[in-house]
Parts: structure tokens; C-alpha cells; sequence
């Protein structure tokens, strides 16, 4: 099928062009640190606990993604960080990097907020993409694409995060959302 707006496998459709910057900051904004690529369904951010302030702990943002955005599942793209606890790796896990950063885990406060918030256990996924390099292959990404639109098919609120938020989890949601726009899967 050809790109016409319209999701043939039930992803909502994504607004009319063109749309002023107003309508899209109402549609999609979520926070500083994150925003709605498919409303209410797919949203692409930062990895939990960048950007904190002396204001904002990493439980403070971990609650609004999940009390307030329902996010279900998170997919970590950092192969530079280790997976978190209970990870499922999509396509074996993408590329790792051979010396991981030593960053804070964040999957405690997670399963902390959803419980808090009467939420279902969380799901963490983990398919690693080296920053500033290209995937495992277009194969390997497709696969984690086509993986993601069946769990948001299935109900799942999903959050993809890399490092900072518009790199890799960018790229990564413009296959999702184009391989749903564009093909059946």
C-alpha cells in the first residue's frame, strides 16, 4: 500500500499537514525531556534520568512517564549502557558497545511508579544502537520496528529513549512510524 496517512493495521493516523507548531506542541508535548510521536501510544524521550535538575529526581520523572503518560514498556537504544534488569533483547540485542557506561539503572523506580500508579508489570527492551553510527543492519532495525508496532497493536504504551532523546530514538520512530504508514505488517 502506498504512504497515505492512514495505518492499515490500526496505529492511529498521524495529524494533517500542515499544522501549526501550536496544534503539534497540544498533540504531542509531553516534557522537557520528552514527547509524543504517536499520541498516547509511542513516545520518544531521553533515558530516564537525564536532565534532572535540583528540582526533578529521577523517581519525579519516572512517575510523570508512567503515571501520567501510562507508558507500559521501555525500549532502551544505548549500546553504551547495559540493559536493564529483565530486558528482552530485540534481534539479539542490536550492537553493544564493547566497554558499557556505568549509568544508574532505572528499572526500580520504574516497577516502583507502576505499582504506585496500579499500572501492569513494566516490560523493559533493549536493542543497542552505537551513537552517531548506523544500526546492526536495516534488517536487524526493521525487525525491532515491526516488534514495537505489535506490542503498541496489542495495547502497550511504549517509550524509546536513547541518551538524549532525538538521535537514535528519532530514527528509530521514523522507521516504526513509516514501516506502519507505508507497508502491512
Amino acid at each position: 500500500s502506498s504512504c497515505n496517512g492512514n495505518s492499515p493495521d490500526g496505529l492511529p493516523p498521524l495529524p494533517p499537514l500542515p499544522i501549526s507548531v501550536t496544534d503539534l506542541r497540544k498533540s504531542h508535548g509531553f516534557s522537557d525531556q520528552a514527547q509524543w510521536a504517536i499520541p498516547h501510544k509511542l513516545m520518544q524521550g531521553a533515558r530516564p534520568g537525564f536532565g534532572l535538575s535540583d528540582n526533578t529526581s529521577l523517581a519525579d520523572q519516572v512517575n510523570k512517564i508512567v503515571g501520567e503518560g501510562k507508558v507500559t514498556t521501555f525500549v532502551s537504544l544505548q549500546a553504551e549502557c547495559l540493559p536493564e534488569n529483565g530486558s528482552i533483547l530485540l534481534d539479539g540485542g542490536g550492537c553493544r558497545k564493547s566497554e558499557p557506561k556505568n549509568l544508574p539503572p532505572y528499572w526500580k523506580e520504574v516497577e516502583t511508579a507502576a505499582t504506585q500508579f496500579s499500572m501492569p508489570p513494566p516490560t523493559f527492551l533493549y536493542y543497542g544502537i552505537i551513537g552517531m553510527k548506523t544500526a546492526k543492519s536495516i534488517d536487524s532495525l526493521s525487525i525491532a520496528a515491526k516488534d514495537l508496532a505489535k506490542r503498541i497493536k496489542l495495547g502497550e504504551t511504549i517509550y524509546v529513549h536513547c541518551g538524549g532523546g532525538v538521535g537514535r530514538a528519532g530514527l528509530s520512530l521514523f522507521l516504526l512510524v513509516s514501516w506502519e504508514c507505508c507497508t502491512k505488517i
